[in-house]
């Protein structure tokens, strides 16, 4: 596969053009309008950065540093000097994305192999974007009719005879009656009892619950249950198995580390009931779980892989609810004013860089779901490589735009906001609604006029 310039359009990228061939091209400008404040009125930058992609560097701490160009100024050139894409790429021999990512050295177009590509590489940068933008095209393709329903989907579980028929080749004895499921537990004469629901309403609550499984789900692939240091947030998932779905059999626990001791209060949470666990991470967990491989396959893995359908036909205050479960499970409220749901995954096996493209199409289905309900996304990338920490993660990132951002902020409160229970959580919002209320208030005290000197529009 072949990455090409015209790849990483709309995406936060600049570039470096060798020195030679740039010197070129604003002469070239030059020429054409005879006056650099002219070259800069048709390019549509400031005087300040014209000389700063002309000289090709800048001070930075007193550093030396390179001074980069926009992929918006480059076909803006392109197209001025009527030059085509294919051979300007030819002279670029640096690329980074964003501000404060790496710059990389890279040639034209970038050739890729999937089975050599390194995470923390060029290669797997560029091949990330492009499968990223590939990626939502094709949900906008698809989902570019969807009827958004006021009604509540459900779901009805069937206990086919088939299943049962498998059960009974694998010699567990199996009987269906009043939506219980018995069967003899496999190495044991003992029998289970497990409750099927005959109809399960994929409402806020259940939807809430979904997004918190999703983003912190736990106990292996025939369970059903999360873990979380918040003791609300696993204790509302116990009442919502409990009374949603009817699951009494469940285990509610505390895992700790070797090296901690739980209190007496943690204790008393879990009436006692806690192990110590080498694989926590951090001090300790609380853990509900439950055993039920039908209801794991035929609803909850169901409806993840068929999470954008349900949801787009679902009423929007459904995707809210399922927002707020992710944010409690795998967000974060930060202190720059923005909002995070991070989606991770570790690189201590080798495993192939295919694999790693589901973690990132999970991130653009939620992007997908967030842009089309209002909420401005961003994605992020992420890699860190290093003897104590080998991880890749797809930051979602909501509020980065300052401009806008009181706006967003009432915005979230309203919609995303009305579903959190989680108190840190809760607590963050909060704060961050007021602190969009003092920037308010300062700006509203200040008479004169401010002017933002630099780039409009461009990143």
């Amino acid at each position: 596969m072949n990455i090409y310039l015209k790849y990483l359009i709309n995406g936060r990228f600049r570039f470096y053009i060798i020195d030679n061939y740039r010197h070129m091209l604003f002469k070239k400008l030059k020429f054409k309008y005879g006056t650099w404040l002219s070259v800069a009125e048709h390019i549509g930058i400031g005087m300040r950065h014209l000389f700063g992609f002309r000289r090709g560097w800048e001070l930075r701490n007193k550093r030396k540093t390179l001074f980069l160009i926009n992929y918006e100024v480059l076909i803006k050139i392109s197209k001025i000097l009527k030059i085509k894409l294919t051979y300007l790429e030819k002279n670029i021999i640096y690329v980074k994305q964003g501000q404060t990512g790496r710059t990389f050295k890279v040639n034209f177009p970038l050739k890729i192999d999937l089975k050599k590509i390194k995470t923390n590489s060029v290669e797997a940068l560029l091949f990330d974007y492009k499968t990223f933008i590939d990626f939502i095209l094709k949900l906008n393709r698809e989902y570019y009719n969807f009827n958004e329903s006021n009604k509540i989907i459900s779901i009805k579980p069937i206990v086919l005879d088939q299943y049962l028929k498998e059960l009974v080749s694998r010699g567990l004895s199996p009987s269906f009656f009043n939506n219980k499921l018995r069967y003899r537990i496999p190495g044991t004469n003992k029998i289970k009892e497990i409750y099927i629901p005959p109809e399960i309403f994929l409402d806020s609550n259940f939807i809430k619950q979904f997004g918190k499984w999703v983003g912190d789900r736990c106990g292996g692939p025939r369970k059903i249950g999360v873990a979380n240091k918040n003791f609300t947030f696993v204790n509302e998932f116990k009442e919502f198995l409990s009374k949603s779905l009817k699951q009494d059999n469940f285990n509610f626990y505390l895992t700790c580390n070797s090296k901690f001791i739980p209190n007496k209060k943690l204790k008393n949470l879990v009436k006692n009931n806690f192990v110590i666990s080498k694989t926590q991470y951090g001090d300790y967990a609380f853990r509900i779980e439950i055993s039920n491989a039908f209801l794991r396959r035929e609803i909850f893995d169901h409806l993840e892989n068929n999470l954008i359908e349900y949801l787009l036909n679902s009423p929007k205050n459904v995707r809210y609810a399922y927002y707020a479960g992710l944010i409690e499970a795998e967000g974060s409220i930060n202190k720059d004013n923005t909002i995070t749901i991070a989606f991770g995954a570790n690189l201590y096996n080798d495993r192939p860089y295919s694999d790693l493209q589901n973690v990132l199409k999970k991130a653009a289905k939620l992007y997908f779901l967030l842009n089309l309900d209002g909420f401005n996304p961003t994605l992020s990338r992420k890699v860190s490589n290093t003897e104590n920490t080998k991880i890749i993660k797809y930051d979602l990132n909501l509020l980065t735009n300052s401009s806008v951002r009181k706006e967003q902020v009432k915005f979230i409160n309203n919609t995303i906001g009305l579903f959190l229970t989680h108190e840190d959580k809760v607590k963050k919002l909060k704060n961050l609604t007021e602190n969009m209320d003092k920037k308010k208030n300062k700006i509203e005290g200040f008479q004169q006029p401010v002017v933002n000197v630099g780039m409009v529009g461009l990143n």
